[in-house]
């Protein structure tokens, strides 16, 4: 997803806190300009629209000779800069309720996705500023990319979320590196009594391009003005320190530890039919299923309807297409009606082209009680040439909406076996991040 920003664009109607200001969540909360967030994506589209026109034009690189090469020649912003607060406005009905409205008359979920999608793009376009590109017409000459969706954690709070009342989003930038970004949104509704309950935080990560040299592009550094934007510029950096950690214990790169390695096992001989005396004969337990049994599959056709400027699918629908077939999965799974609990590392690895066909697999990888750990693998396939590369990684925790167990997912093969135990080290990480926002 990339669009552009422009300062003679009225296209972010937000009341900024003053700069003295501290509590810096529930100042935003306290936002009384908001834009309905099918505004903003229509804004989006129109400024998609003037960079198109701005990437045709002949002065290109002259005008991106005016852009500083050295981040320490942009201007420093503040996490006030690029606050934005949308809404979604559920109360004054009509057919764009219908889009928010699942089979069971709650929020649909996966189109909450896409709108969070939308404002984290939004969030790193305003923190961003060219001195001297910002006056007249000309725009701001950077593209910027969902690399990846750190965590959505959602609070209980979520499970009570009403249709018939507006949702609120409110995001900032809230760490920046070089050339990428981090944004953080917080989404809420009023309850019955006027007190505005937290439903989700979400943490999403961006990275600038130059769309003319298609390199990486540098960003306006980020300072904190108060110590609660100091806190949360430590928060965000101890996310990074913690992505790296856990890209370096991956399991495509290191072995299970001692107690992994002892559950698979013991899995392994659990499963082994007692009346043959050999390793090959496997038998399923009461109340059981085999992981290649509890899978689902689908396919798109990527249409132009869903394209931004580059030819590429935006990253809020691939989301949603992810997300609902992994609560179509777990539904199937369970046969029961289920509810979102977490959305962990969703890795943006490589564009979708218009044309191409996305294969989506999900995959129930864990389960514990009444929940289930669910991975969605999206490869994209050329139909000209027949190639096909991996895109995305998509991982949810989700789970049974009546609370009664679920029957247990066992892994049959080795590969299996690891995608049980990435899937439980994943429901771990978010049943301690959910049971401490309760």
């Amino acid at each position: 997803m990339a669009f552009v920003f422009s300062n003679q664009m009225k296209i972010w109607k937000v009341k900024l806190w003053s700069p003295g200001s501290n509590q810096l969540w529930r100042k935003m909360h306290n936002v009384t300009e908001l834009i309905d967030m099918k505004t903003m994506r229509d804004n989006m589209q129109k400024m998609m629209k003037s960079q198109e026109i701005w990437l045709q034009t002949a002065n290109r690189k002259s005008v991106m000779s005016n852009v500083p090469s050295e981040q320490s020649q942009l201007p420093s912003k503040f996490m006030s800069d690029s606050l934005i607060t949308g809404v979604i406005p559920l109360s004054t009905g009509g057919e764009d309720k219908l889009k928010y409205l699942n089979p069971y008359n709650q929020v649909r979920f996966g189109r909450l996705l896409e709108d969070l999608d939308t404002l984290a793009v939004a969030c790193c376009y305003k923190h961003n500023l060219v001195p001297g590109l910002a006056a007249g017409e000309v725009l701001v000459p950077r593209a910027i990319w969902t690399v990846l969706v750190d965590r959505i954690d959602l609070t209980s709070a979520f499970n009570d979320v009403s249709i018939d009342e507006d949702i609120k989003l409110t995001g900032h930038v809230s760490w920046v590196g070089k050339s990428s970004m981090e944004s953080t949104i917080q989404v809420s509704q009023r309850n019955s009594e006027g007190v505005d309950m937290k439903l989700l935080e979400a943490v999403f990560v961006m990275v600038a391009r130059d769309p003319v040299e298609n390199k990486a592009a540098i960003v306006n550094r980020l300072h904190a003005r108060n110590s609660e934007e100091k806190n949360i510029l430590e928060l965000s950096r101890n996310h990074q320190a913690l992505r790296k950690s856990m890209s370096d214990e991956s399991l495509l790169k290191t072995i299970p530890n001692e107690s992994e390695r002892s559950l698979i096992h013991k899995i392994f001989i659990d499963t082994l039919d007692s009346t043959a005396t050999t390793f090959k004969v496997r038998r399923k337990p009461a109340d059981t299923i085999w992981m290649e049994d509890a899978m689902l599959k689908t396919v798109r056709i990527c249409f132009p309807e869903q394209k931004n400027i580059y030819n590429k699918i935006f990253g809020g629908f691939l989301m949603r297409q992810a997300f609902e077939l992994a609560w179509a999965n777990a539904c199937v799974y369970s046969k029961s009606r289920c509810i979102t609990v977490a959305v962990d590392d969703i890795i943006f690895r490589a564009p979708v082209s218009i044309g191409s066909f996305l294969y989506l697999s999900s995959q129930v990888g864990y389960t514990d009680g009444h929940r289930m750990q669910i991975r969605v693998h999206a490869d994209v396939k050329n139909p000209k040439t027949g190639s096909s590369h991996t895109t995305n990684e998509f991982h949810f925790t989700i789970e049974r909406a009546d609370k009664s167990p679920v029957p247990v997912v066992l892994p049959k093969t080795y590969a299996e076996s690891m995608i049980y135990l990435d899937s439980r080290r994943r429901f771990e990480e978010a049943m301690s991040i959910w049971r401490s926002s309760q």
